[in-house]
């Protein structure tokens, strides 16, 4: 795949992490509609794979979201985070708050800036 594609693919974890966002919801809650911990929901979220006692990995469950269907938004923080950068580390490398960053991020203000940024226009 090239590095264009993979940028425009979405990873299980991504897609995951993407879905509790969208329902508003903890990785508490999330873990209880899915019936499993809050530890795998967390790495889940990270890309690990979590496993049992026995070493057997519990595979991320599959939730069918893909690029194209995220807002510039949601596609702002999926390159934050493959970028492995924190709201903090991303308002300064900027010049604004991290509130501005959360507030983007949440579809609260406009992401312009962070479209640049990222390249994603």
């Amino acid at each position: 795949m090239s590095q264009n594609n993979r940028a425009k693919s979405l990873t299980a974890s991504e897609a995951l992490y993407i879905d509790r966002r969208r329902r508003g919801m903890t990785q508490a809650r999330y873990a209880k509609i899915h019936r499993t911990s809050v530890d795998k929901i967390h790495k889940w979220e990270a890309g690990l794979v979590p496993k049992d006692r026995d070493g057997e990995e519990f595979p991320c469950p599959k939730v069918d979201i893909t690029w194209s269907q995220l807002s510039v938004n949601e596609q702002c923080v999926i390159m934050r985070r493959r970028n492995r950068m924190s709201r903090t580390d991303l308002a300064d490398a900027l010049g604004v708050s991290q509130q501005w960053v959360s507030q983007m991020e949440r579809g609260r203000q406009n992401a312009a800036k962070l479209v640049s940024y990222w390249k994603l226009a």
